[in-house]
C-alpha cells in the first residue's frame, strides 16, 4: 500500500472553500464530508491548540488528516508547501500571514531561542572551565589552574563552532551577533545587548 502526503490531496481553491483566513486564524465556512464531529461550527475558528513536541501548535483537521494551522494558512495565501513555515517571532501559535516564512530545516535552526537551563543570559554562550598547567620556572613542579571563560559558539552547516572564549559574557554575546547576523541573516536571533 502507497503512503500519501496528506499535503498533495489538497489544492489551494478547495482550502479556501473550506476556510476564510481573518487575523491568524482560519475561519471554517464550509465542512469537509468527512468531517462528523461537529466540534467546529461553520463560522467559527477552526482547529484546537495542542502539545506537540515543539510546544503548543494548533491543528486543524480536514476530513481524516490533521493539519498545523500555520501550514494551512501559508498554503492559503502562497499555493505551495514549504519544508518548513517558519515563525519569524519564534511563537508557534502567532500564525498571522505576516509572522510566517518559508524555510529550510538549516534556516529554522537558526531561529531558535535560548534553551532556559544555560549558565548565560545569552544565546550562543556559555560558562566555560579552563584548565591551564603550566611547569613552575622556580621549583620545576606543574601547577594547574582552573579559571572560567564566557564561551561564544554557533551552529553552521550542521557544525557546532567556537567563536572563541571572553573575559566578559557581554563580549561573548557580540561575538555570537555578530557571526550570526554574517550567517543567518533574517533567520538571525540576535541577543538584545
Amino acid at each position: 500500500m502507497t503512503k500519501v502526503n496528506k499535503e498533495t490531496i489538497l489544492t489551494q481553491e478547495y482550502v479556501k472553500s473550506l476556510f476564510d483566513y481573518r487575523e491568524g486564524f482560519l475561519y471554517r465556512i464550509k465542512r469537509h464530508p468527512l468531517d462528523n464531529n461537529g466540534k467546529s461550527k461553520i463560522g467559527e475558528k477552526a482547529g484546537w491548540v495542542s502539545k506537540t513536541h515543539s510546544g503548543e501548535r494548533r491543528l486543524i483537521r480536514i476530513g481524516k488528516y490533521a493539519y498545523y494551522s500555520s501550514r494551512l494558512i501559508f498554503f492559503y495565501h502562497n499555493n505551495c508547501w514549504p519544508e518548513i513555515v517558519d515563525h519569524r517571532d519564534r511563537d508557534k501559535l502567532n500564525d498571522k500571514i505576516e509572522n510566517l516564512r518559508a524555510a529550510s530545516n538549516c534556516q529554522n535552526a537558526r531561529n531558535v531561542s535560548k534553551q532556559k537551563n544555560k549558565t548565560s543570559q545569552y544565546l550562543g554562550v556559555n560558562l566555560k572551565m579552563c584548565k591551564t598547567t603550566r611547569k613552575l620556572k622556580t621549583t620545576g613542579e606543574t601547577k594547574t589552574w582552573v579559571t572560567y571563560r564566557w564561551c561564544a559558539q554557533a551552529v553552521l552547516n550542521k557544525k557546532k563552532i567556537a567563536l572563541g572564549n571572553f573575559d566578559t559574557e557581554l563580549e561573548a554575546a557580540i561575538a555570537y551577533n555578530k557571526h550570526a547576523k554574517k550567517h543567518y541573516g533574517e533567520f538571525a536571533n540576535l541577543n538584545n545587548i
